[in-house]
């Protein structure tokens, strides 16, 4: 017997069997005097409903940070690798496509609002099925919480105070940059760049513009009185904190690929793939997205898409497929990094927060991850081909 605790007369308080049951917590207003045995408090609904729904809010975060970098050219690095692959090796000839900011959007966006939604209603069976559908029966405590949470919220707003100069400068310089990329070319519509000598300009050209533009702009309104020149960033500041590492990976991949080409090693990669010459578009398009799903979960999304971006241009070469639909589907697959903490940095967060185990990001990955399997793969076969002018 292990002794938890004792009142003032030296009588044992409560004692517990030595066992591997959870860590029970006493109640200071428990009664010696009611039961010499053993007694196990365990959690009330209450706490159990608590650490469930904490458990939801955490992997929500993390998937939707997956899925929400779906949408745009530069939401995660597999989208910003795509964009140098594909004009690295596809600028011409009879395979030729581009992908720019316009119509990767015009394809990603729409399935990322989608996959946000399906995770929320997936989750929302999970976690919180008793209240999914009954918003209009809220109990008074839970209208109390509700208050509470908002009257935080209100003053973490308040405490943000109003936007000074800098903040409102970056705010016009991202729409700016924003408007740049979606007008430079449309899917079926000539942008600004017509204005420049073919191929002159790029999403890049506006991107190290903008970019520029911090390292020269005032941080502080230039018409108040005692002005002093700053800039908004500062290089030395620059230099240390950004993430020089995605460019080295993706320089690398960009590397191997050229590698693939010139040893001819993608040429041999596809004799290893005849089996699926006699396999359907719809099919192979299929399989790719599953295999680029499964390998994102033990390597970083970029390193995978760098690994099988090369062997799909091999496999497009075997099986006469136009390699968009092969590449544009594996790039949305590889983000589907959802069921263990090595798979991407937001898994690896929640799950080093001791609130989320490695089964359950499984339980809610298995079958979120099938859904955005079929998400992708109705896109890829439906919208690819019109939206990126493959014939």
């Amino acid at each position: 017997m292990q002794i938890i605790g004792s009142s003032d007369d030296d009588e044992p308080l409560l004692a517990q069997e030595s066992c591997d049951e959870s860590v029970i917590e006493l109640s200071p207003s428990i009664d010696h005097r009611s039961s010499s045995s053993t007694r196990q408090f365990p959690l009330t609904k209450q706490q159990i409903d608590y650490k469930q729904l904490k458990t939801g809010f955490l992997i929500s975060v993390a998937y939707s940070a997956a899925v929400g970098g779906l949408g745009t050219l530069v939401g995660t690095g597999p989208n910003i690798f795509v964009k140098g692959f594909t004009d690295q090796f596809y600028s011409n000839g009879s395979t030729a496509f581009e992908v720019s900011f316009a119509n990767f959007t015009l394809f990603a966006f729409p399935m990322s609002l989608i996959l946000i939604v399906l995770c929320w209603f997936w989750l929302q069976l999970l976690y919180n099925r008793k209240e999914l559908f009954q918003w209009r029966k809220v109990d008074a405590s839970v209208q109390e919480s509700q208050k509470h949470v908002q009257s935080i919220l209100k003053q973490q707003y308040e405490a943000l105070g109003s936007m000074n100069w800098q903040e409102g400068t970056i705010i016009i310089l991202f729409f700016i940059l924003l408007i740049l990329w979606v007008t430079r070319d449309f899917s079926n519509i000539n942008g600004w760049s017509v204005l420049f000598r073919k191929g002159y300009v790029t999403d890049g050209t506006a991107a190290v513009l903008i970019g520029a533009l911090p390292l020269i702009l005032p941080n502080k309104n230039p018409l108040k009185k005692n002005w002093d020149y700053n800039p908004i960033l500062e290089w030395n500041h620059l230099s240390k904190v950004f993430p020089w590492g995605v460019f080295m990976l993706q320089g690398a991949g960009l590397a191997i690929a050229e590698g693939f080409k010139r040893s001819d090693l993608s040429s041999t990669v596809a004799t290893f793939l005849q089996f699926i010459v006699g396999t359907s578009r719809t099919v192979t398009i299929l399989i790719v997205i599953i295999v680029s799903a499964i390998l994102t979960e033990f390597t970083s999304n970029l390193a995978c898409a760098s690994i099988l971006f090369p062997i799909l241009d091999g496999m497009a070469k075997s099986t006469k497929i136009h390699p968009a639909y092969l590449i544009m589907s594996s790039c949305m697959g590889v983000s589907l990094s959802l069921m263990l903490p090595i798979a991407t940095p937001p898994n690896a967060m929640i799950f080093a927060s001791g609130d989320v185990r490695i089964r359950d990001l499984i339980r809610a990955g298995v079958g979120f991850k099938i859904i955005g399997i079929l998400v992708i793969f109705l896109a890829s076969v439906t919208v690819l081909a019109p939206i990126f002018r493959i014939h």
